[in-house]
């Protein structure tokens, strides 16, 4: 049984940071600091997935505003209103129930699960959302930290996808692009392999 258990979005932070950071991100997360955190984008996150599973009217997605703190509704509102636009761009839309796995990795054990699972035009995708870390600006979603995301989540949910699958993430603050695995990048699953490694180290260290 691994011996080290953490989420897909722990993770993955860990990768994207500065490795002068890494060391006392893996020992706040071992000493269980996160659980008291907030989860800045929770209400969105959980919104946007009742919107689809509920098949409910564009316009509902605005109530999600009013759920958030006062603070972060101009953040709130950036967010639904860049996610109306994906939705405006993908007419054909069709919710599917997916279900989140764990990956194992010698001691350690990823959480991992698609945000949603959409049909997009009959295409099943496997949907992950990003918006940023705190909810500012400075999280920044580049290509290779997506094709990371991404490789990680076909590791831990192989057996859900189907030949004509795809796995993506949404980029809210980027007008909700979407982006999917393009396997530019011949190096992913080893930058992916040799985190895995550091990780454990890292757990062991602190």
């Amino acid at each position: 049984m691994s011996s080290i258990k953490v989420s897909f979005t722990q993770f993955i932070k860990y990768t994207a940071l500065n490795p002068n950071k890494r060391l006392q991100h893996v020992h706040d997360i071992k000493y269980k600091k996160y659980k008291d955190m907030y989860d800045y984008w929770g209400y969105a996150r959980n919104g946007f997935v009742r919107f689809h599973k509920k098949g409910l009217e564009l316009d509902s997605l605005d109530n999600i505003v009013l759920q958030a703190p006062p603070n972060h509704r101009p953040n709130y509102r950036m967010a639904i209103n860049n996610y109306k636009k994906f939705l405006k761009r993908n007419r054909k839309i069709e919710w599917f129930k997916t279900e989140k796995k764990y990956f194992f990795f010698e001691d350690l054990a990823i959480s991992v699960g698609a945000d949603v699972g959409l049909k997009l035009n009959g295409v099943p995708h496997f949907i992950k959302f990003f918006f940023t870390d705190d909810g500012g600006a400075t999280q920044k979603l580049d290509d290779s930290k997506a094709q990371l995301m991404i490789q990680l989540m076909k590791y831990a949910l192989h057996e859900q996808l189907t030949t004509d699958s795809r796995l993506a993430i949404i980029n809210i603050r980027d007008n909700a692009r979407i982006m999917r695995d393009n396997q530019k990048n011949k190096f992913t699953e080893e930058n992916l392999i040799l985190n895995f490694h550091n990780f454990i180290k890292a757990w062991n260290m602190v």
